[in-house]
């Protein structure tokens, strides 16, 4: 397609910079044949002739962006594919690893609320959006579009996932009444993570405890203060997106009270005990009335 227009100089330059094109000044106008498909602007008599490939602009096309990102896991995945010229034609996101089509044009198609389409038509923008990546989220992403030939442009995603460490474990050993104090530091991350305790004691449901966390610091605190036979259990540190750590924690077995060992060795209630659980028991309540 030929088109002419005239306009005044200044404004033919604008053209000209809008269009990133080559100007071409000739002093008469050329004869249509039909098959220079170049725009040409007439600035009085003169001719101001911007050039294109041939053939790469009748037709969508993809901008140059990035091919691969490396992300931590719990961060947000802005996978980018900008399509130029783009008609009536549809822009669709397929993961590889599985061919799942996980967009078309505007719509998702899979229920998991982390992956979004942000679409910015005045940028020709096209971009997914996986929040809170986790580590089966890498892999290949094919940005495509409906044309005849498809085009795809490909977007390589690789997770990080940064690993939590409790400063003891698996276990801690202390005497009862003492003060035990329990760190938890996450290892390789470069953002600010939260950290949370849990306390997971036998028989009972997990309780979430107050923690102690340095801005900034990625590691978390917490605190006994007197031990006793009630914090024995499982602690458990957590943050989102990573896999916890865990650390049992112990009373000395020569601190422990003779009622917290009959508690222990169900005294009383097993129903076939061993010649040594008897006297083991005998001794304890033997102990425990004197």
């Amino acid at each position: 397609m030929r088109m002419v227009v005239r306009v005044a100089g200044e404004k033919a330059v604008f053209l000209c910079l809008i269009f990133a094109c080559r100007l071409v000044l000739t002093n008469s106008k050329p004869e249509w044949n039909g098959t220079n498909p170049n725009l040409s602007i007439f600035v009085g008599d003169s001719l101001l002739e911007l050039e294109y490939p041939s053939g790469t602009y009748n037709a969508p096309y993809f901008d140059e962006s990035a091919a691969n990102f490396t992300l931590e896991a719990g961060e947000t995945a802005k996978l980018p594919c900008v399509v130029r010229q783009l008609g009536s034609k549809l822009v669709s996101w397929i993961r590889k690893s599985d061919s799942a089509i996980l967009t078309v044009g505007r719509t998702v198609f899979v229920s998991d609320p982390r992956f979004t389409m942000n679409n910015r038509p005045s940028h020709s923008s096209w971009e997914l959006q996986i929040s809170e990546v986790k580590k089966p989220d890498g892999g290949v992403y094919e940005c495509q579009v409906s044309s005849e030939p498809k085009l795809s442009k490909f977007i390589h995603l690789s997770i990080k996932v940064p690993k939590l460490m409790i400063d003891g474990a698996p276990e801690i050993l202390a005497k009862r009444g003492s003060r035990v104090t329990l760190h938890c530091t996450v290892l390789g991350s470069s953002i600010d993570r939260s950290i949370q305790w849990l306390l997971k004691r036998k028989g009972m449901e997990l309780e979430a405890l107050d923690s102690l966390q340095s801005e900034g610091s990625n590691r978390g605190t917490f605190e006994v203060e007197s031990l006793d036979e009630e914090d024995i259990g499982e602690y458990i540190c957590e943050s989102p997106a990573l896999e916890r750590a865990t650390v049992q924690i112990l009373i000395l077995p020569e601190e422990r009270t003779a009622e917290a060992r009959l508690t222990e060795l169900s005294c009383g209630h097993a129903l076939n005990p061993s010649l040594k659980e008897l006297v083991t028991c005998s001794v304890l309540i033997f102990l425990t009335w004197t």
